[in-house]
């Protein structure tokens, strides 16, 4: 939950709540409709490179995201990487942080966890860093392009393995200890006839992720630059994804709005349909040019003169400020809320209600603190929530100083600036 509760980003599994009883720690995240990669590729005929490329370069900016959060997943593989809904076009999501791990650049990780297909070599001597997701990448790429692992034993050649066939504890640990010496002593075969189709670039991808040597296997970050992504890079420059609305609507969603708005839209962009959220997601990854996964200054700056959009670098400037340095994912997807459009009564009082907690009929610091609570944010200071309440209060013109009613929280149905 700790990782989980900071992590933002398109191609993550997002944390929505968590709620802890005497015996257990309720996790709730977005729905992923769909299968994981590996399931969901075999029910679309003829898998192409292209389609392939795409999932990879989505998740190889997941990774980037995380290891510059200082976050080593160490356990990507097919199983943890669903899509979103059933259509094969819907975003990649990765998820399962069981065994990720917060580290500290330049010290070396020593715990030997992950699943046998997908370790990198150093693993399996014991002392690794954060490529080993790299590597785990470059198993993955492999196997979506040729539809078999880069290392096996007979028995263990397609992912799904011979489930006909129960190993007893010594079979498998034979197993295990077979495919670790491939994993350190061969290379990866790629005379099949499969890689004669494919192009030299992904083939080139693959030989840099499955680099043995760490300290010359390609880094994420480099990876996102990787001459195989060069068509999806030139895509997202397109100003289709980009336009004014857009860009409009991420500097009044930190300048105009109040913070009661920022709350409301940030709790409603679960709303967003499979194609509204493809729509957006473009236009985030086409933003962030760097593919951070947060949208920095001159990046918002960037964007406004690509679109030739005329306003003063101050006014970007105090946006950003109030989004505290940075522009975060879901807060991209929150500018383009419209509240107006969930003016209905019974909805209102239903989404009143869920912010409500202990169902006093008002909105208070408790409440914010609440919220936060079941988003896995725990807030120490609950000063600073009395005083964004006074501040919704006195910006909206309500009758009480410390408390929200249905009647103000309606207002902002009526009345949001976007």
């Amino acid at each position: 939950v700790q990782i989980l509760s900071t992590l933002d980003h398109p191609n993550i599994i997002k944390l929505e709540e968590a709620y802890q009883d005497q015996f257990y720690l309720h996790i709730v995240t977005e729905l992923c409709e769909g299968k994981d990669v590996l399931n969901q590729c075999h029910y679309k005929e003829n898998l192409s490179e292209n389609n392939v490329c795409l999932i990879i370069f989505k998740l190889v900016c997941a990774v980037k995201y995380l290891h510059n959060m200082n976050i080593c997943h160490r356990d990507i593989k097919t199983d943890n990487i669903m899509f979103s809904s059933k259509n094969f076009t819907s975003e990649i999501k990765l998820l399962d942080f069981g065994l990720s791990k917060i580290f500290k650049s330049g010290e070396k990780m020593k715990e030997k966890v992950g699943t046998p297909f997908y370790v990198c070599p150093e693993i399996i001597i014991g002392e690794y860093d954060e490529k080993c997701d790299m590597w785990s990448i470059g198993v993955m790429t492999y196997l979506l392009i040729s539809g078999i692992l880069p290392y096996y034993t007979e028995s263990q050649k397609f992912p799904a393995g011979d489930k006909s066939k129960k190993s007893n504890k010594d079979q498998k640990k034979e197993l295990e200890l077979e495919l670790f010496q491939k994993i350190l002593k061969e290379k990866p075969c790629y005379t099949d006839k499969v890689w004669t189709t494919c192009s030299k670039k992904a083939i080139d991808f693959v030989q840099k992720c499955l680099e043995k040597n760490p300290k010359n296997r390609i880094s994420c970050t480099d990876a996102v630059k990787h001459p195989w992504f060069k068509q999806i890079l030139t895509e997202l420059k397109s100003q289709d994804y980009i336009n004014q609305t857009i860009l409009f609507n991420l500097v009044d969603f930190f300048v105009k709005d109040n913070d009661l708005e920022r709350i409301v839209k940030r709790h409603l962009i679960n709303l967003f349909n499979d194609a509204e959220l493809q729509k957006l997601n473009k236009s985030f990854y086409a933003v962030n040019t760097n593919l951070n996964g947060v949208i920095e200054l001159e990046e918002l700056f960037a964007a406004f003169q690509f679109c030739r959009i005329g306003i003063e670098y101050k006014a970007l400037e105090a946006a950003i400020i109030k989004a505290g340095g940075n522009i975060c994912y879901s807060d991209f997807l929150a500018s383009n809320v419209t509240l107006k459009k969930y003016n209905n009564k019974i909805f209102i009082n239903e989404l009143f209600k869920y912010f409500d907690s202990d169902a006093n009929g008002y909105l208070d610091e408790k409440d914010l603190e609440n919220y936060y609570l079941r988003k896995g944010k725990r807030i120490n200071d609950i000063n600073s929530l009395k005083m964004i309440i006074a501040e919704i209060c006195k910006d909206m013109e309500l009758p009480k100083k410390d408390k929200i009613y249905l009647d103000g929280f309606t207002k902002i149905f009526d009345d949001s600036t976007i």
